[in-house]
């Protein structure tokens, strides 16, 4: 940032001198001309600083701003968060859950206060007041801005079905988040203030921004906040501690206190510091372990239908199309299956499909390794699909050539909480057929626009192994044109109820 200063500042001297459109603007307005460059100038007390620190303050208020108008009118950015919030319940694992309730801690009230008062006695032995006021009022100012805007808000929580932790307070923004800024982030700027080798700033700075994205992405993942509260806590609390870093480097250029040497007992601290980091990390330690998940019962309403009457009885009452991460229509859902999980998995595998693996860390790693060493990989996942705001439960793909696994038949399917007289789960589901690979804005797959001919498909495979137990076709929606993401596809309307043999 110095360097950005000093460049701007030669820049400016420079055009000064010798751009003649710059000399007639200042000899016809020369108190316009004085100010602007009084505020581009870095040796003025209140210049180049204080003008880069407000640009980005002001930036980032707004992006505050625009989530919160977002929010009050219900815009894509806030359709999307309930899907996103499934996609991160994709990666769950008791593993990971436990990194990221430990990482989540890291910005919880209670290590907040009891690091600050670790970082307060290493400050006042080095007698840093002025690093040690900015840090409680960084602190002390989130804190109150946070329980202010909760309230003015009101925004719930997500569901305790999407959730690993228990929060009884309002969502927006996140309390977690907003904190890990106010006191993580200004103490990283601190400490890589004062460090003179740039990789040791640069490590200083890599290291504060993962801690504070990682326990921002935690309060996703453990379903304590939507992502837009974290996204809104990202823009405020780098507009707040813009503010404040803005006045740390103007009084670190400007204050004569600041440029005479100030006399502190570093080998004490030195001393001391190993022991209050080690006291730190047992304290963390300790809370983590005494604060372990609570366990928040599941509850599903399981609704039976008769699946003779499932025209009547369903169809009126579910979504008929899946969609994309806003909540916008794709395809019309196109087949439904009446049978177990166990029954679905093994019925579609015996007819000659491979099931996908879910979207994880293992499965995105296999697929790494897969593709350097060149391997096939037939149970790769696919791009997430939505209906009624769920990730799909279940894909299945079939391909067509074994060289290539881009072209193949492609179905999804959801768990409904319906279920048939017999208390047998019904699952929807959508499917095409996958005939290539093309980049829009990422890489995704080209379909065949005529996606009845899956219906067909699927029929047809499970009455070659005698798997079918029943099987009806009703008019679902109008026959229609659609759009998946980029291919337009066309549809006649119909459904294929099928329910599969015990």
């Amino acid at each position: 940032m110095v360097k950005l200063i000093k460049s701007i500042t030669k820049s400016v001297r420079h055009g000064f001198k010798n751009d003649p459109e710059v000399q007639r603007i200042k000899n016809k307005h020369p108190r316009l001309f004085n100010f602007i460059k009084k505020r581009l100038t870095a040796d003025e007390k209140f210049g180049l600083y204080l003008t880069i620190g407000s640009i980005i303050t002001l930036t980032f208020i707004y992006f505050f701003f625009k989530i919160v108008r977002d929010y009050i009118g219900q815009e894509a950015i806030i359709r999307s968060d309930y899907r996103l919030l499934g996609i991160f319940k994709m990666f769950r694992t008791p593993v990971v859950n436990n990194v990221m309730l430990f990482i989540t801690y890291l910005g919880k009230g209670e290590i907040i206060i009891f690091s600050l008062i670790i970082v307060s006695i290493i400050l006042i032995l080095l007698k840093q007041k002025f690093y040690l006021f900015s840090l409680l009022a960084s602190v002390i100012g989130g804190e109150i801005f946070v329980s202010i805007t909760k309230n003015i808000i009101d925004r719930p929580r997500p569901s305790l079905v999407d959730s690993l932790v228990v929060e009884n307070s309002w969502s927006f923004p996140s309390g977690h988040t907003f904190t890990a800024i106010s006191f993580y982030g200004l103490l990283t700027f601190f400490i890589a203030h004062n460090l003179k080798k740039r990789w040791q700033r640069i490590i200083a700075y890599t290291t504060g921004l993962l801690l504070v994205i990682s326990i921002g992405l935690s309060r996703v993942f453990l379903g304590a906040h939507w992502p837009s509260d974290v996204l809104a806590s990202f823009f405020s609390g780098i507009a707040w501690i813009s503010i404040l870093v803005t006045i740390a480097s103007i009084r670190k250029k400007f204050s004569l206190k600041e440029k005479t040497e100030i006399k502190t007992n570093k080998k004490k601290v030195i001393k001391i510091a190993p022991f209050l980091g080690l006291f730190w990390l047992i304290f963390i330690v300790l809370f983590y372990k005494t604060h372990p998940f609570t366990h928040i019962p599941q509850i599903t309403e399981i609704q039976p239908i008769q699946l003779e009457n499932i025209d009547q009885d369903l169809f009126s009452k579910i979504n008929k199309y899946s969609e994309n991460l806003v909540g916008g229509k794709i395809e019309p859902i196109g087949i439904i299956i009446v049978g177990t999980e166990d029954n679905l998995i093994n019925d579609f595998i015996s007819a000659g499909w491979v099931k996908a693996d879910p979207l994880n860390f293992k499965s995105v790693f296999h697929q790494f390794k897969t593709a350097i060493l060149r391997q096939p990989y037939p149970e790769i996942y696919g791009t997430p699909s939505f209906w009624e705001s769920k990730v799909n439960d279940i894909a299945f793909q079939k391909p067509t050539t074994k060289s290539s696994t881009s072209y193949k038949h492609h179905v999804h399917f959801w768990k409904t909480t319906y279920v048939d007289k017999d208390g047998t789960p019904i699952w929807v589901g959508t499917g095409h057929f996958d005939q290539g690979l093309t980049f829009y804005f990422w890489l995704v797959h080209t379909i065949d626009p005529a996606i009845d001919k899956e219906r067909s498909v699927i029929k047809s495979d499970l009455e070659n192994i005698d798997k079918i137990d029943s099987f009806q076709e009703y008019q679902f929606v109008e026959p229609s044109l659609g759009k998946n993401v980029k291919d337009i596809f066309f549809t006649d309307g119909k459904i294929s109820v099928i329910k599969l043999k015990p």
